[in-house]
């Protein structure tokens, strides 16, 4: 005879957390560009033989404004400070908005004209110019980018140093790009806290710095990011960070497409995404190293936290016997019965990470467990240990004798565990049994589910081989389970 035990376990819903933001879609993002020219006295020195640091200045600037692309999406305006431009302002208060934002195409001209226009004659305020270039902006949550060209330091007492984190760390503006012209070391030092710093000495190198930084603000690089948990895109759930190799973090934006994507507009340099992603108490982590961004380029990044549940493995012992093939297997969730596909000696299956509480067969409980994502958490259970059933069989008063009837016990789903002659002593675990069903059969006769079954107690008529109708047998039972 087989026997069969029933094992549930009860799994704990165990969702996974978000730790993300939602941030709004980045399609259409409109890109704003202050650019703030040095007009002070020190830009009238000779640079390149006769020609002076202002026309050199002037003549790059005029043809990167030229070659500014028509993208509705391009904002634009220009600052310049020293040019004595207001006779209402003080040397150190020179700095004046020539040309308030407005799309290249509507603002490239008037540009061009206050460009050439320039005269090297005031003080170097860059301190207030970066204040001013703040309240410029129209939305202070847009992409912002300033472009300081200056020849000199900071010579209005103010700190132009400070002033830049500040606004940086309020997210008014990104980090700004600096280009130092001609400066010297010691003057470089001065400037170079600002912003991502370039240097120029002349015509070619000027415009270098300026093309190089132009691209980068206009047709910036981009990292996308989708984390993925085995087959299950959890962009939406996960906690992601992109960072610089310089350890600073960069702001991100998680689209509105189904499924999300984490995108970020960054600098050109090498970066790594670092991902959290909650399954039940388990935090799992991926990572993404040495990403390389590159102006007008995108790169996708797949983070893969691997596979969201775990295995569960079952054995099971009775009076020190292996009956883990023997054993039914069962999950619930919140007293719902959770399907599970259980296969292999021991038994095992593959259920969502998170707490499994009380397992329990029969009336025994055992220790909850924790499965963990992409782990085999193993279940040992011991069944109380087996007693002997002895089965006597009394037909009309009179006990049937080995041969003459055969016994069945009824099982879940129309299974049917067989007694038959030879089952003198049955080994089965204790606790309450269905009531058997007992059948009359001739000697040497097979028993089978065709031989006939009685479903009553009353008198009934002899069966005989080749009878296909039941026969009513007056049986009554004396069961007794003794433990060993």
């Amino acid at each position: 005879m087989r026997l069969f035990w029933r094992l549930a376990v009860c799994l704990l819903a165990a969702g996974i957390s978000s730790h993300a933001r939602t941030q709004a879609a980045v399609a259409g993002e409109k890109t704003y560009i202050e650019l703030i020219l040095d007009s002070s006295i020190s830009m009238g020195a000779r640079v390149e033989g006769w020609k002076s640091r202002m026309d050199v200045a002037k003549a790059v600037m005029e043809q990167l404004i030229r070659d500014l692309p028509d993208d509705p999406n391009l904002i634009v305006a220009l600052r310049i400070y020293g040019a004595e431009l207001r006779k209402d302002l003080t040397p150190c208060e020179d700095t004046v908005l020539a040309q308030p934002f407005a799309p290249v195409a509507k603002a490239r001209e008037n540009m061009i004209d206050q460009v050439k226009s320039m005269k090297a004659g005031g003080m170097t305020p860059i301190a207030l110019s970066l204040e001013q270039a703040a309240l410029d902006f129209v939305d202070k949550t847009a992409r912002n980018i300033i472009v300081l060209i200056t020849d000199g330091e900071e010579s209005c007492g103010g700190d132009p140093c400070a002033v830049s984190a500040r606004l940086q760390a309020d997210g008014i503006v990104m980090k700004p790009y600096v280009v130092g012209f001609a400066l010297t070391e010691k003057q470089a030092a001065l400037v170079r806290c600002i912003g991502e710093y370039y240097p120029a000495s002349d015509t070619a190198s000027l415009r270098q710095a300026l093309s190089t930084i132009m691209a980068r603000a206009v047709a910036p690089a981009h990292i996308e990011v989708q984390a993925w948990a085995g087959a299950v895109n959890v962009t939406g759930q996960a906690h992601i960070e992109i960072v610089r190799s310089t350890g600073e973090m960069v702001q991100w934006t998680r689209t509105a497409q189904d499924p999300p994507v984490v995108r970020a507009q960054v600098d050109e340099g090498q970066y790594t995404v670092h991902g959290h992603l909650a399954a039940g108490s388990q935090v799992l982590t991926a990572q993404a190293a040495r990403i390389a961004a590159r102006p007008g380029q995108t790169s996708v990044v797949r983070l893969d936290f691997g596979p969201l549940d775990g295995k569960v493995r079952v054995t099971a012992h009775a009076s020190g016997q292996d009956v883990s093939d023997r054993v039914e297997t069962r999950v619930l969730k919140a007293n719902a019965p959770v399907a599970a596909s259980w296969a292999g000696i021991p038994p095992a299956t593959n259920l969502p990470a998170g707490e499994i509480s009380d397992p329990f067969v029969q009336r025994q409980e055992a220790p909850g467990v924790q499965v963990r994502a992409g782990e085999t958490v193993q279940i040992k259970m011991d069944f109380d240990p087996a007693g002997l059933l002895r089965i006597k069989v009394i037909a009309d008063g009179k006990p049937l004798a080995a041969g003459e009837y055969f016994i069945y016990i009824g099982g879940e789903g129309g299974r049917r565990e067989w007694l038959t002659e030879r089952s003198v002593g049955v080994h089965m675990n204790s606790g309450s049994l269905p009531a058997p069903t007992t059948s009359q059969s001739s000697p040497g006769w097979p028993a089978s589910a065709d031989s006939g079954s009685a479903r009553s107690r009353s008198p009934g008529a002899p069966w005989s081989r080749g009878s296909s109708r039941s026969v009513l047998l007056d049986v009554r039972f004396s069961m007794t389970a003794l433990k060993r």
